[in-house]
């Protein structure tokens, strides 16, 4: 690079046209530097330019040179600069020409590489989305579901109305995973404050593997588990609940119904498409209240953010209504009983079952206890006596029968 001093006293001393230093003023400072040591005048408005010289200024500049002086000719050829121009240009183009293909054919034998591994079974679609699944401990839910169980990179959807079991059932979930791997870790954002950590010890959690968020704005949740979707940190993310979610916006908008619907349907669209790719069952549960409008029936129910945004975005919904209330030898309340009801599932196509009807009009359900957490003893007995499976009912009341649990498995085709 030259002295900056000389190169000014270098242009002001160069008349190209009657225009003073205008070739030099518009190309760039390393432009500048090139023409400076490569250029000799012939004249006043003559100059003589390398080939070389010209290959390195850049394209931008390039042009100024033509603009700025017409008579600049190839050194070698002394060629009208319009020549040199269509020349030059021509050659740029070639040379861009053939790093595109060279882009190409590199980009060409990457793809080959990634699907050469597949060969001919790469049109065998048998298999070809094998969903993993977490067993929910309910036998006949699982065995509805077609599946086998809760899937993972999918959004489960627990509705129902308030006390009716939803976030036990969760946490039940929890206790699932954790039971078949020993190192997995789960995430619990409560947003209602009411999570209970004595409650999730009898449902058999191992709260040592168990994160508890509890986040003032619906903002902080989506951000939460935004982040845990994408580097796959969880093997169950539990949302309880979706009505309790109050985006910031909402606390000082006048009209708060079309706040909470956007905010719900762009937060649900961003979260169905990270949880596609995170090995992760995303459970949200959602409170269920009576309508309020008088041209609604009197038992008519509604999801508590009164939207149906989330089902479009919900892979399995799941109703739980309580049945009634479980007694001791005493009389005392000691538990209740819950019916789950498949609302939406998208996923039945998958099942391999060779017939979905041995259970009849069999609504899935399970005790909750109160000592014990949730029971499926019971199921065990109603499904044992459907499927003609000799048991003893007061031995399996008392105590988990695991050897009964594989017969009805084996007679319903799970295995």
């Amino acid at each position: 690079m030259i002295c900056l001093n000389r190169l000014s006293v270098y242009i002001n001393s160069i008349k190209v046209k009657g225009s003073s230093c205008r070739l030099f003023e518009r190309c760039s400072l390393e432009s500048r530097s090139i023409l400076y040591s490569s250029y000799s005048t012939g004249g006043k408005s003559n100059v003589v330019v390398n080939k070389g010289v010209l290959l390195k200024l850049s394209k931008t500049d390039r042009q100024h040179l033509y603009s700025s002086s017409p008579s600049v000719s190839s050194h070698k050829s002394k060629i009208p600069i319009e020549h040199a121009k269509r020349k030059f240009d021509n050659e740029e183009n070639e040379q861009d020409e053939e790093e595109e293909e060279e882009e190409e054919d590199d980009a060409h034998s990457s793809n080959s590489n990634q699907y050469k591994s597949y060969d001919k079974s790469w049109y065998e679609l048998d298999g070809f989305e094998k969903l993993d699944v977490i067993p929910s401990g309910i036998i006949s839910l699982d065995y509805r579901l077609g599946i086998g169980g809760i899937p993972k990179n999918h959004i489960i959807e627990l509705c129902g109305e308030s006390s009716s079991g939803k976030s036990t059932f969760a946490l039940h979930l929890i206790a699932q995973l954790q039971a078949a791997d020993p190192t997995a870790t789960c995430l619990f954002i409560d947003t209602e404050n009411s999570f209970s950590s004595g409650w999730a010890s009898t449902l058999g959690v191992d709260q040592s593997r168990v994160f508890i968020s509890q986040p003032k704005y619906a903002e902080q949740v989506i951000d939460i588990v935004s982040k845990s979707l994408k580097q796959q940190f969880f093997g169950v993310v539990v949302i309880d609940s979706l009505a309790g979610l109050i985006p910031r916006e909402q606390l000082d908008s006048t009209n708060i119904e079309s706040v909470q619907y956007k905010w719900l349907d762009e937060a649900l669209q961003q979260l169905s498409h990270l949880v596609r790719q995170s090995n992760c069952s995303l459970v949200i549960t959602n409170q269920l209240r009576n309508s309020f409008k008088t041209h609604q029936p009197k038992n008519n129910n509604e999801s508590g953010n009164n939207n149906n945004s989330n089902d479009k975005y919900t892979d399995i919904k799941l109703e739980l209504k309580k049945d009634r209330y479980l007694f001791d030898k005493q009389e005392r309340i000691d538990g209740s009983k819950t019916l789950v009801e498949i609302k939406k599932n998208s996923l039945e196509i998958h099942s391999k079952l060779q017939s979905k009807r041995l259970l009849g009009r069999f609504t899935p359900f399970f005790d909750i206890k109160f000592d014990n957490g949730i029971s499926n003893n019971d199921e065990l007995v109603k499904l044992a006596e459907l499927l003609n499976i000799i048991t003893t009912s007061n031995t399996v009341k008392n105590k988990k029968d695991l050897a009964l649990e594989n017969s009805i498995k084996k007679s319903l085709g799970m295995h």
